[in-house]
């Protein structure tokens, strides 16, 4: 683990993804806290996170518009990925993080429960809001660097 400034990685996921990006003809906006947004975590692994969390709102929304902010509250830095996709379906949403759990004709149903083992092995915490036609929100929380010993 290190510290480092989550929208420094949030940027670089970005980057990393505007391939995609482009190819899906997809936008991509950023609004970055301008609060101190340092955690102490593996890098790595919250790239991985963040990237994952990106890709799937590129990937599965028709005409992709993905807002991605950072805030802090209290000790927590907090970042919120979300799409206006064609949202989750209750039903489904209640297994989002099931392993091997896909609606995809490709997928594995892997991503998002990686995604959650990670952040929970950080100490942070993942939710998801979505509605049908509205699209899905990803909200992680993050300790601060100060939080961690």
């Amino acid at each position: 683990k290190e510290k480092f400034d989550v929208n420094t990685v949030l940027q670089q996921a970005v980057n990393d993804l505007l391939p995609l990006a482009e190819q899906k003809n997809a936008l991509i906006k950023t609004a970055f806290s301008t609060a101190s947004t340092i955690v102490t975590a593996d890098k790595n692994y919250m790239l991985l996170t963040f990237i994952n969390l990106i890709e799937n709102a590129i990937k599965y929304s028709p005409a992709p518009e993905i807002s991605i902010a950072t805030y802090t509250e209290g000790n927590d830095c907090c970042v919120v990925i979300k799409d206006n996709g064609i949202g989750i379906s209750p039903e489904n949403l209640n297994r989002l993080f099931e392993p091997f759990f896909t609606t995809k004709i490709n997928g594995t149903g892997l991503g998002l429960p990686i995604t959650r083992r990670i952040v929970q092995e950080h100490r942070c915490t993942i939710t998801v809001a979505s509605e049908l036609h509205q699209g899905t929100t990803f909200t992680l929380s993050l300790p601060s660097a100060a939080q961690q010993p």
